[in-house]
């Protein structure tokens, strides 16, 4: 931990040494004061406690592992945490700091998993936020719908009147997020394969307004999520 904060610490003199940009920052209007001080110092500290919170979360999911367990120090064990720690430092939600950690737990207790796997699953989580989490969340718990989507767990955009068991609206499971942000992120998560668009060949059901998980949004999920069913 010591380590961690002289190294943090040795990131804020060498920016502090940059007068002339220093100088630039804080000529830049209303921010300008408050974005010098996080880079100068602040900044530093905020890191250094995220990491710090991450840390304990991992050492006490590690103390609760029933089994003798010896990591090799290797080279991708070390690219591994070199990442998520990067990740950890960029984040400011606390579940995302302890999705990072199930990471290295599954890591270590699914011993024949490659490291590259771990690797993806990291840069994934990176990459996205809490909200597309959630909604893959939603996609694989969802209940099996009826005609025209016939033993499907279905999530929707598309506000439905129907009292019957339907597709579960995902704007009244977010009521905080507007209607557009969720386009998006279903968007987001179709690029990368973890939704799957059931409009794609129904003539009877637009693009971009049904939507199932996929096996890959499952297998992403049982590697941040500790307890997914």
């Amino acid at each position: 931990m010591e380590a961690i904060k002289k190294a943090l610490n040795k990131a804020s003199e060498k920016y502090s040494k940059q007068i002339v940009i220093r100088a630039l920052i804080q000529a830049i209007p209303y921010i300008g004061s408050s974005l010098d001080t996080l880079f100068a110092g602040k900044g530093n500290q905020i890191q250094f406690e995220r990491l710090k919170h991450f840390l304990e979360i991992l050492k006490e999911k590690l103390e609760k592992i029933e089994k003798d367990i010896y990591i090799q120090p290797s080279e991708e064990f070390f690219d591994l945490m070199v990442n998520i720690f990067d990740g950890v430092i960029k984040t400011r939600i606390k579940e995302k700091r302890e999705r990072f950690a199930n990471i290295i737990i599954n890591k270590i207790i699914n011993e024949s998993t490659r490291w590259d796997e771990a690797e993806i699953a990291t840069r994934l989580l990176k990459e996205l936020d809490e909200i597309h989490i959630r909604i893959l969340i939603e996609g694989i718990n969802a209940p099996i719908c009826g005609s025209p989507f016939n033993g499907l767990k279905v999530i929707t955009l598309k506000e439905s009147k129907s009292n019957i068991q339907g597709p579960v609206n995902l704007k009244e499971k977010f009521p905080e997020y507007e209607i557009e942000v969720l386009r998006m992120v279903c968007a987001e998560l179709v690029s990368r394969g973890l939704l799957y668009d059931e409009g794609i060949g129904r003539v009877d059901v637009k693009s971009m307004e049904y939507f199932t998980a996929t096996k890959l949004a499952e297998w992403w999920l049982k590697w941040i999520i500790a307890d997914i069913k």
